[in-house]
């Protein structure tokens, strides 16, 4: 997995990943959380931002708690000589506590240069001021990443939401395991729609385990390649490396896409 776009071994970066041991439901253990960490480096992953859940109803982890967890594992990390970097962030319920959060420097902002931050939504429906508070991070400089988009039911019927977002100057952010079919057949159909339409900028692992949300890249990258085209592949590697570094938005590539077989974006239209 080389693409020749970020420091070191040229391997990529994942924006969206759940590794801290005993914060949210990620991995419950140190010993759980290395062995993730350790699969992510052979799925050819150089360097991960860790994203535990904040300001979500379940999962309430807070600065401190995050950073005592991420030091922990980084320590351990080196002690082992495992090739990754690892940076501290978070996902972030998109609230007005979250914006106030955001602001007095609560939310972890150790990678992306403090020019982004990674956004989800409830579950069970979309929030009515959503787009009213992405546009306040915007005017305050800073861009956010729609997380798993794909997998919202709400968008999954309403395709009109993502490009809404969009338009408005947010990002999405796919999960690999989307285009496998992990989470159905309405997830994959609505990823490959995004591609196709270019309402994809980034894709990310958002592993949580080994077993039920593994970081499974390899196979995935390897399908859009052979499927969506080398060119497709490379955007995406180096969009995440792009944000990662904090590098301006204006630095992403468009990722086209145009696949040999186009039936799962008719199936979801017809």
């Amino acid at each position: 997995m080389s693409t020749g776009r970020g420091p070191g071994t040229g391997g990529a970066a994942d924006l969206h990943a759940h590794l801290l041991p005993g914060v949210d439901d990620g991995p419950e253990s140190l010993d759980d959380a290395l062995a993730l960490v350790e699969e992510m480096v052979r799925q050819g992953i150089e360097a991960a931002v860790c994203t535990p859940h904040m300001f979500d109803r379940r999962y309430r982890v807070s600065e401190e708690a995050a950073r005592c967890a991420f030091t922990r594992l980084r320590k351990e990390v080196q002690r082992r000589g495992v090739r990754i970097t690892l940076y501290l962030g978070a996902e972030v319920r998109l609230t007005e506590a979250a914006l106030d959060g955001w602001t007095s420097g609560a939310v972890p902002r150790d990678w992306g240069g403090g020019r982004y931050v990674l956004v989800e939504l409830p579950m069970q429906e979309v929030p009515r001021n959503w787009l009213e508070l992405a546009h306040e991070f915007l005017v305050s400089g800073v861009t956010p990443i729609l997380a798993h988009p794909e997998r919202y039911p709400a968008m999954m019927d309403d395709g009109g939401l993502i490009e809404e977002w969009v338009d408005r100057g947010g990002l999405c952010q796919v999960t690999w395991g989307s285009l496998l079919g992990t989470w159905g057949s309405g997830a994959r159909r609505r990823a490959l729609w995004m591609l196709e339409q270019g309402l994809c900028h980034v894709m990310a692992t958002d592993a949580h385990d080994l077993v039920k949300r593994p970081p499974d890249a390899q196979r995935v990258l390897g399908w859009i390649r052979e499927q969506g085209g080398e060119e497709t592949a490379e955007a995406l590697l180096g969009n995440a490396w792009t944000v990662l570094l904090g590098n301006s938005v204006e630095n992403l590539l468009k990722v086209s896409w145009l696949p040999r077989r186009r039936r799962w974006w008719r199936l979801w239209e017809g």
